[in-house]
């Protein structure tokens, strides 16, 4: 009888998924993916609840309960007992980050765990006893050492063994879910090739390059693109201010302000940017079908044909969008007009792609460079996430990559898909996966250079100790027991592009004399991509250890002491 579970989680920023593996008596995977139970409509209604593949990563505190679920997309702040969280996942991380709903504070970490809870009571209610052998999260390829470990303790939180627990980079679970059990090989993947991955999701952003070397069972992850937060809902937000325009312009109005002022309530307001957004998202749809009827060709030539045909959709603005003067039933947009706001973010033309730009190529470019490679070492182009999917996008991508063999992967479910493949190719050490760490790790020094302390670690590392020449450290005073160190991590000390990884406050066993100096790091990074750091300074004493334990909220000047665990609350109808 099948008793063996492996579970697979993509945890998004616009939805959440989960596949499962169950290990049959002959060691043969099948794979299923989880119904997840949520909210589907009002908890005053009847049957309130139903599961479905999908689970949308919002999180709703009401009525002194918290709901995850499809519903929770339609609910919308109206007192101060009612919060709406989206998009937790590109807070991660963000240790300044926090809600308070009455007494209790919810960072991160927290908002993350009430949607990984919502999966984990859903795999207990479908599989009753039967062993969770291990759990793999997927998180964004550029996600820092401090996104990763807020990630961990989120599934910690939720309920997961975190001995169970990996973390796997969301372009390397995408690409192993064209693993084919029965062939023991990558469908429509070559031998030896070279795959970017572009991954656009509403939140986040990646791009990879990874060999796969189909004779040899080996995968290489070559290059990671740096942590980028342009995706989807910025394409959203473009259209929003445009349809918002249009809205207000159209009843009459010379001004945002003035228009706002006759025609929203303060207390409206919220709810109505909201709802600007909901339409923005819907109309995005509406307009990826239309361009998906035509030629699949780049967007400067897409602009000219639309410019000369003054084509336009029709946009019904729905009811609950209410205006004092409620004269507004739809409004008309150039299609031109929406592709000229957007291609800014997405062309691939070179006047809007650089270290100063915001555009999906630039994860690209990043990606290429990281990998020391050029346009033609690509073998293959895979898209993966739901914005991917976008037809400007999905053109303007495979349009760069005209001659490249295109690979598609499932939108909503190769991640969690792969995760599955993954975890069980690793358990039956079928395949290797090399990986280099794309960053160097470098520690903030005040009114000095950047101090690189590590460099080329392998994914997992062995401890790797390096000797410095007593670098003064400018981070403490005489008689001070304390020292604050900052880690960022990026390609050399003046790349633009650097973000502080982990910021940690450390209290010493004794009072500190004289110079503070750096003598020596050992450092290695787990499987997990987090770092762990011991560290040796000295004084005019002798040497003082210390061993981070980067600790999530040891740099938190809030003030605000956050809940421990979930224990008590009633989640989706049910007191964990």
């Amino acid at each position: 009888m099948a008793n063996t579970l492996l579970v697979g989680i993509d945890l998004g920023t616009t939805y959440t998924a989960c596949t499962v593996g169950i290990i049959q008596d002959n060691g043969e995977l099948h794979r299923k993916r989880l119904p997840i139970r949520q909210l589907f409509k009002s908890p005053q209604e009847s049957s309130p609840f139903e599961s479905k593949e999908l689970l949308p990563s919002v999180v709703c505190f009401t009525q002194g309960q918290v709901y995850t679920g499809d519903y929770c997309r339609y609910i919308y702040p109206t007192d101060n007992q009612t919060k709406v969280i989206h998009s937790i996942k590109r807070q991660m991380g963000n240790t300044r980050w926090y809600t308070k709903v009455e007494e209790s504070v919810y960072r991160p970490r927290h908002i993350a765990a009430f949607i990984l809870k919502t999966v984990y009571l859903s795999l207990q209610k479908n599989y009753p006893g039967l062993q969770i052998e291990s759990v793999t999260i997927t998180i964004p390829a550029s996600f820092s050492s401090k996104m990763r470990i807020e990630t961990i303790e989120a599934a910690r939180i939720s309920g997961f063994e975190t001995d169970k627990l990996h973390l796997l980079d969301e372009p390397v679970a995408a690409i192993f879910s064209k693993w084919d059990n029965e062939a023991d090989c990558f469908n429509e993947i070559p031998n030896d090739s070279n795959i970017l991955v572009f991954d656009m999701g509403g939140g986040t952003l990646d791009a990879s390059i990874i060999n796969i070397s189909t004779n040899n069972h080996i995968i290489r992850v070559l290059s990671t693109s740096r942590y980028n937060e342009l995706a989807g809902n910025d394409i959203d937000i473009e259209i929003a201010a445009l349809m918002l325009q249009k809205i207000w312009i159209a009843m009459g109005y010379s001004s945002l302000s003035d228009f706002l002022e006759k025609e929203i309530k303060i207390e409206d307001r919220l709810h109505f940017s909201y709802k600007i957004m909901e339409h923005a998202g819907a109309f995005k749809m509406q307009l990826s079908d239309a361009l998906r009827n035509g030629p699949a060709i780049p967007l400067r030539d897409r602009l000219e044909d639309y410019c000369s045909n003054k084509e336009s959709l029709d946009f019904q603005i729905l009811p609950h969008i209410e205006f004092k003067s409620n004269i507004l039933n739809h409004i008309n947009i150039p299609i031109h007009e929406v592709l000229k706001v957007i291609e800014p973010l997405i062309s691939f033309q070179k006047q809007y792609r650089g270290k100063d730009k915001i555009n999906i190529f630039n994860p690209i470019d990043q990606a290429i460079e990281r990998a020391k490679f050029n346009y033609k070492d690509i073998s293959a182009i895979g898209i993966t996430g739901g914005s991917s999917y976008f037809t400007p996008v999905t053109n303007e991508v495979f349009g760069y990559f005209n001659t490249k063999k295109q690979v598609l992967l499932d939108a909503f479910f190769a991640v969690a898909d792969g995760a599955v493949n993954w975890s069980y190719l690793k358990r039956s050490n079928l395949w290797t996966i090399n990986e280099i760490f794309g960053d160097r790790i470098f520690l903030k020094r005040e009114g000095m250079p950047f101090l690189e302390i590590m460099t080329n670690l392998t994914v997992p590392s062995d401890p790797v100790e390096r000797i410095f020449d007593d670098e003064i450290c400018f981070y403490t005073s005489q008689k001070s027991r304390g020292v604050t160190l900052e880690f960022f991590q990026g390609d050399s000390p003046e790349d633009h592009l650097m973000v502080c990884t982990h910021i940690e406050r450390q209290i010493f066993p004794r009072e500190l004399s004289g110079d503070i100096r750096l003598n020596k790091v050992i450092g290695q990074i787990d499987k997990n991509k987090v770092f762990q750091f011991e560290m040796v300074f000295k004084d005019e004493i002798g040497d003082i250890k210390t061993k981070l334990d980067f600790e999530l909220d040891s740099f938190d000047n809030s003030n605000k002491s956050s809940i421990s665990n979930l224990s008590g609350i009633i989640l989706n109808g049910e007191v964990l």
